[in-house]
Protein backbone atom coordinates (compact mmCIF):
# COMPACT_ATOMS: atom_id res chain seq x y z
CA UNK A 1 0.00 0.00 0.00
CA UNK A 2 1.03 3.57 -0.71
CA UNK A 3 1.18 5.92 2.39
CA UNK A 4 -1.95 7.53 3.17
CA UNK A 5 -0.49 10.63 3.82
CA UNK A 6 0.02 12.83 0.73
CA UNK A 7 2.85 15.08 2.70
CA UNK A 8 4.91 11.96 2.75
CA UNK A 9 4.89 11.15 -0.70
CA UNK A 10 4.55 15.47 -1.80
CA UNK A 11 7.39 17.18 -1.16
CA UNK A 12 6.81 20.63 0.19
CA UNK A 13 7.51 23.67 -2.07
CA UNK A 14 10.71 25.15 -1.28
CA UNK A 15 10.51 28.62 0.31
CA UNK A 16 13.19 31.02 -0.82
CA UNK A 17 15.23 32.32 2.42
CA UNK A 18 15.55 35.83 1.06
CA UNK A 19 11.53 35.76 1.11
CA UNK A 20 11.47 34.84 4.75
CA UNK A 21 14.00 37.12 6.11
CA UNK A 22 12.26 39.85 4.53
CA UNK A 23 9.24 38.69 5.84
CA UNK A 24 10.37 38.49 9.29
CA UNK A 25 12.37 41.53 8.48
CA UNK A 26 9.00 43.76 7.92
CA UNK A 27 7.20 41.96 10.87
CA UNK A 28 9.94 42.66 13.41
CA UNK A 29 9.62 46.59 12.39
CA UNK A 30 6.11 46.89 11.98
CA UNK A 31 6.18 44.58 15.94
CA UNK A 32 8.77 46.77 17.33
CA UNK A 33 6.25 50.01 16.36
CA UNK A 34 2.97 48.36 17.98
CA UNK A 35 5.24 47.50 20.51
CA UNK A 36 6.00 50.87 21.66
CA UNK A 37 3.08 52.04 20.68
CA UNK A 38 0.98 49.80 22.73
CA UNK A 39 3.20 50.16 25.86
CA UNK A 40 2.53 54.30 26.24
CA UNK A 41 -1.02 53.85 25.74
CA UNK A 42 -1.05 51.01 28.38
CA UNK A 43 1.05 53.27 31.11
CA UNK A 44 -1.17 56.30 29.98
CA UNK A 45 1.46 58.55 29.10
CA UNK A 46 0.65 62.30 28.78
CA UNK A 47 1.31 62.34 25.32
CA UNK A 48 -1.34 60.30 24.64
CA UNK A 49 -3.98 61.98 26.44
CA UNK A 50 -3.15 65.28 25.01
CA UNK A 51 -3.17 63.52 21.16
CA UNK A 52 -6.38 61.31 21.78
CA UNK A 53 -7.96 65.07 22.94
CA UNK A 54 -6.50 66.77 19.47
CA UNK A 55 -7.85 64.09 17.85
CA UNK A 56 -11.38 64.70 19.27
CA UNK A 57 -11.48 61.67 21.67
CA UNK A 58 -11.54 61.60 25.30
CA UNK A 59 -8.48 61.60 26.65
CA UNK A 60 -8.88 57.97 29.20
CA UNK A 61 -9.54 56.12 25.86
CA UNK A 62 -5.85 55.40 25.27
CA UNK A 63 -5.53 52.48 27.29
CA UNK A 64 -8.74 50.70 25.89
CA UNK A 65 -6.94 51.60 22.48
CA UNK A 66 -4.02 49.80 23.79
CA UNK A 67 -5.13 46.38 24.96
CA UNK A 68 -7.70 46.23 21.66
CA UNK A 69 -3.73 46.50 20.00
CA UNK A 70 -2.48 43.87 22.16
CA UNK A 71 -4.68 41.57 21.41
CA UNK A 72 -4.60 42.12 17.74
CA UNK A 73 -0.90 41.50 18.40
CA UNK A 74 -0.95 38.93 20.17
CA UNK A 75 -3.18 37.17 17.15
CA UNK A 76 -0.69 37.81 14.82
CA UNK A 77 2.40 36.99 16.56
CA UNK A 78 0.86 33.33 16.75
CA UNK A 79 0.92 31.22 13.44
CA UNK A 80 -2.33 30.12 13.57
CA UNK A 81 -4.04 33.00 14.04
CA UNK A 82 -1.74 35.65 12.13
CA UNK A 83 -3.85 35.83 9.18
CA UNK A 84 -6.93 37.40 11.73
CA UNK A 85 -4.52 39.47 13.76
CA UNK A 86 -3.49 40.82 10.56
CA UNK A 87 -7.40 41.45 9.57
CA UNK A 88 -7.95 42.81 13.02
CA UNK A 89 -5.51 45.42 12.21
CA UNK A 90 -6.43 46.52 9.12
CA UNK A 91 -9.57 47.67 10.60
CA UNK A 92 -7.49 49.63 13.68
CA UNK A 93 -5.25 51.38 10.69
CA UNK A 94 -8.66 52.04 8.51
CA UNK A 95 -9.48 54.18 12.17
CA UNK A 96 -6.43 55.86 12.29
CA UNK A 97 -6.46 56.68 8.87
CA UNK A 98 -10.33 57.75 9.11
CA UNK A 99 -9.43 60.14 11.77
CA UNK A 100 -6.67 61.99 10.79
CA UNK A 101 -8.44 62.62 8.12
CA UNK A 102 -10.94 63.87 9.94
CA UNK A 103 -8.73 66.30 11.64
CA UNK A 104 -7.23 67.58 8.24
CA UNK A 105 -3.73 66.00 9.13
CA UNK A 106 -0.67 65.80 7.08
CA UNK A 107 -1.33 63.15 4.03
CA UNK A 108 2.32 61.63 3.80
CA UNK A 109 3.18 61.56 7.47
CA UNK A 110 0.00 61.26 9.12
CA UNK A 111 -3.11 59.87 7.30
CA UNK A 112 -0.74 57.34 5.52
CA UNK A 113 1.19 56.47 8.27
CA UNK A 114 -1.58 53.52 8.73
CA UNK A 115 -1.06 52.56 5.13
CA UNK A 116 2.76 52.09 5.84
CA UNK A 117 2.32 50.39 8.60
CA UNK A 118 -0.39 47.91 7.26
CA UNK A 119 1.79 47.42 4.69
CA UNK A 120 4.34 46.60 6.59
CA UNK A 121 2.27 43.67 8.60
CA UNK A 122 0.47 42.13 5.31
CA UNK A 123 3.80 42.18 3.53
CA UNK A 124 5.76 40.63 6.31
CA UNK A 125 2.80 38.08 6.70
CA UNK A 126 2.65 37.46 2.38
CA UNK A 127 6.37 36.96 1.95
CA UNK A 128 6.97 34.00 5.01
CA UNK A 129 3.53 32.20 4.60
CA UNK A 130 3.69 30.56 1.35
CA UNK A 131 -0.61 29.69 1.83
CA UNK A 132 -0.94 33.37 1.49
CA UNK A 133 0.94 33.58 -1.27
CA UNK A 134 -0.83 31.03 -3.03
CA UNK A 135 -3.71 33.14 -1.99
CA UNK A 136 -2.66 36.54 -3.59
CA UNK A 137 -0.37 35.02 -6.04
CA UNK A 138 1.89 37.80 -7.83
CA UNK A 139 1.69 35.62 -11.41
CA UNK A 140 2.47 37.02 -14.95
CA UNK A 141 -0.90 38.50 -16.57
CA UNK A 142 -0.34 34.91 -18.65
CA UNK A 143 -0.08 32.90 -15.74
CA UNK A 144 -3.07 34.35 -14.29
CA UNK A 145 -5.31 34.29 -16.96
CA UNK A 146 -4.90 30.65 -17.54
CA UNK A 147 -5.00 30.10 -13.40
CA UNK A 148 -8.58 31.96 -13.84
CA UNK A 149 -9.19 29.03 -16.55
CA UNK A 150 -8.64 26.50 -14.45
CA UNK A 151 -10.43 27.72 -11.17
CA UNK A 152 -13.60 28.29 -13.52
CA UNK A 153 -13.47 25.12 -15.19
CA UNK A 154 -12.88 23.31 -11.82
CA UNK A 155 -15.49 24.94 -10.25
CA UNK A 156 -18.02 24.24 -12.93
CA UNK A 157 -17.42 20.70 -12.76
CA UNK A 158 -18.31 20.19 -9.09
CA UNK A 159 -14.86 20.37 -7.59
CA UNK A 160 -14.34 21.64 -4.45
CA UNK A 161 -10.99 24.17 -3.98
CA UNK A 162 -8.32 24.34 -1.14
CA UNK A 163 -4.70 25.38 -0.55
CA UNK A 164 -2.12 22.38 0.49
CA UNK A 165 1.44 22.42 0.05
CA UNK A 166 0.94 26.58 -0.73
CA UNK A 167 -0.71 25.88 -3.96
CA UNK A 168 -4.43 25.99 -5.18
CA UNK A 169 -5.62 22.50 -5.50
CA UNK A 170 -9.04 21.32 -6.47
CA UNK A 171 -10.86 17.40 -5.43
CA UNK A 172 -14.07 15.88 -6.61
CA UNK A 173 -16.14 13.60 -3.93
CA UNK A 174 -13.82 11.15 -4.48
CA UNK A 175 -10.82 12.51 -4.50
CA UNK A 176 -8.21 15.25 -5.54
CA UNK A 177 -8.19 15.86 -9.26
CA UNK A 178 -5.50 18.94 -9.90
CA UNK A 179 -3.48 21.46 -8.88
CA UNK A 180 -1.25 24.41 -9.82
CA UNK A 181 2.09 25.07 -9.54
CA UNK A 182 3.05 29.15 -10.53
CA UNK A 183 6.88 29.52 -11.73
CA UNK A 184 8.89 32.35 -12.72
CA UNK A 185 8.49 31.42 -16.05
CA UNK A 186 5.86 28.86 -16.19
CA UNK A 187 3.15 27.16 -14.89
CA UNK A 188 2.83 23.49 -14.12
CA UNK A 189 -1.00 22.17 -14.25
CA UNK A 190 -0.91 18.46 -12.51
CA UNK A 191 -3.13 15.92 -12.54
CA UNK A 192 -3.19 13.14 -9.47
CA UNK A 193 -4.63 10.37 -12.85
CA UNK A 194 -2.41 12.22 -15.51
CA UNK A 195 -0.63 9.09 -16.13
CA UNK A 196 -4.12 7.49 -16.92
CA UNK A 197 -5.37 10.63 -19.35
CA UNK A 198 -2.26 10.86 -21.58
CA UNK A 199 -4.43 9.86 -24.84
CA UNK A 200 -6.22 12.71 -23.81
CA UNK A 201 -3.23 15.29 -24.30
CA UNK A 202 0.70 14.24 -24.88
CA UNK A 203 2.31 16.82 -22.66
CA UNK A 204 1.06 15.30 -19.50
CA UNK A 205 4.71 14.27 -18.39
CA UNK A 206 4.93 11.74 -14.92
CA UNK A 207 5.74 13.76 -11.93
CA UNK A 208 5.92 12.44 -8.04
CA UNK A 209 3.76 9.11 -6.99
CA UNK A 210 -0.24 8.75 -6.96
CA UNK A 211 0.04 8.49 -11.31
CA UNK A 212 0.26 12.00 -11.14
CA UNK A 213 1.26 13.73 -14.34
CA UNK A 214 2.14 17.89 -15.26
CA UNK A 215 1.12 20.05 -18.04
CA UNK A 216 4.35 22.30 -18.29
CA UNK A 217 2.49 25.83 -19.70
CA UNK A 218 5.00 28.50 -20.86
CA UNK A 219 2.50 30.17 -23.20
CA UNK A 220 -1.12 31.99 -22.67
CA UNK A 221 -2.22 30.50 -25.99
CA UNK A 222 -1.14 26.65 -24.78
CA UNK A 223 -4.46 26.31 -22.62
CA UNK A 224 -7.79 26.18 -23.91
CA UNK A 225 -10.85 26.37 -21.43
CA UNK A 226 -12.04 23.42 -23.81
CA UNK A 227 -9.20 20.95 -23.09
CA UNK A 228 -8.85 21.72 -19.16
CA UNK A 229 -12.63 20.67 -19.07
CA UNK A 230 -12.19 17.88 -20.75
CA UNK A 231 -9.19 16.82 -18.38
CA UNK A 232 -10.91 17.86 -15.35
CA UNK A 233 -14.01 16.01 -15.93
CA UNK A 234 -12.11 13.23 -17.44
CA UNK A 235 -9.89 12.89 -13.99
CA UNK A 236 -13.08 13.33 -11.62
CA UNK A 237 -14.36 10.62 -13.79
CA UNK A 238 -11.67 8.09 -13.15
CA UNK A 239 -12.05 9.01 -9.33
CA UNK A 240 -15.53 7.73 -9.22
CA UNK A 241 -14.64 4.58 -10.90
CA UNK A 242 -10.83 3.77 -8.89
CA UNK A 243 -11.56 5.79 -5.88
CA UNK A 244 -8.77 8.34 -4.29
CA UNK A 245 -5.96 8.54 -5.98
CA UNK A 246 -3.85 9.23 -2.81
CA UNK A 247 -5.08 6.39 -1.28
CA UNK A 248 -4.51 3.81 -4.30
CA UNK A 249 -2.47 0.48 -4.34
CA UNK A 250 0.93 0.16 -5.66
Amino acid sequence: MTSLDPAARTPAPAVSKVLIWAGWSLTGLATLFMTFDIAIKLVDLQIVRDTLVQLGYPPELGRTIGVVELICLALYLNPRTAVLGAVLFTGVMGGAIATHMRVGDPLFSHVLFGVYLGAALWGGLWLRDTRLRALFPVRPDWQAAAARTVRTEAHAAGLAEEFKWGHPMWSSAHGAVCLIKSFKAHLNLAFWRGAQMRELDPRLAPSGGFQMATIKLTDPVELSPGQVRGLIETGAALNAQLGDPMKAKA
